[in-house]
């Protein structure tokens, strides 16, 4: 089966599962398989085929999710609610995010704390989506989460990045754009010790020379 490991890295798990999940025992016990990892993709497809494949990787996969690529707004909160963010989700290691909601956002930011190998995420959102104003700073070690590698591809300012490095200060790579220009109500936060970072990419936008 070594090389249906191969074969499966170039095509789609959706695609891999419409093809293989009911083609015979064999390549079911395989889809189980603890080696094989599914990449979890969900832009403008939400038919009953992918919510049959979600609920199957679901109850039967769900250690073996590597990633999760979700590009879709208008779905994300319907997959989510089929996936509960825990400890089960032992292997996962990547997560984006765009067009998502705030308030979908802060739940899952409270729930990587059980993402023991999470160490990218990329969240991209709207300008009127992205206000975290009601996300507190972490202030315990069980709100802390094992993120290395953070992309913020929206504005925001600096008291918002703030508070989400509060939750994954062992952060390596750090990629966001600051716009100076947006109205933050959050009080003024100090300065947090980021001794793992190695990476930090601003795109500062409307700065006056003087900030």
């Amino acid at each position: 089966m070594k090389f249906l490991h191969e074969i499966f890295d170039y095509l789609a798990d959706y695609d891999i599962y419409r093809a293989f999940s009911n083609f015979n025992n064999r390549f079911e016990q395989f889809l189980r398989c603890s080696s094989l990892l599914f990449k979890i993709e969900l832009d403008s497809l939400f038919n009953e085929t992918f919510i049959n494949y979600s609920q199957q990787v679901k109850f039967h996969n769900k250690h073996q999710i590597f990633s999760f690529n979700l590009c879709s707004g208008l779905y994300i909160d319907d997959f989510l609610s089929m996936f509960i963010i825990d400890s089960l989700l032992n292997r996962l290691e990547s997560i984006t995010l765009r067009c998502i909601k705030e308030n979908t956002l802060i739940l899952l930011l409270n729930n990587f704390i059980y993402l023991l190998r999470l160490f990218s995420l990329n969240i991209q959102a709207y300008d009127t989506l992205f206000n975290l104003i009601s996300l507190p700073i972490a202030t315990t070690s069980q709100q802390i989460s094992t993120v290395k590698y953070l992309v913020i591809d929206h504005c925001c300012t600096s008291d918002h990045v703030a508070i989400i490095l509060s939750y994954i200060p062992e952060i390596l790579h750090l990629n966001f754009v600051h716009e100076s220009s947006c109205n933050s109500n959050i009080e003024i936060i100090l300065p947090i010790t980021l001794s793992n970072l190695t990476y930090l990419s601003m795109d500062l936008t409307y700065l006056d020379y003087d900030e």
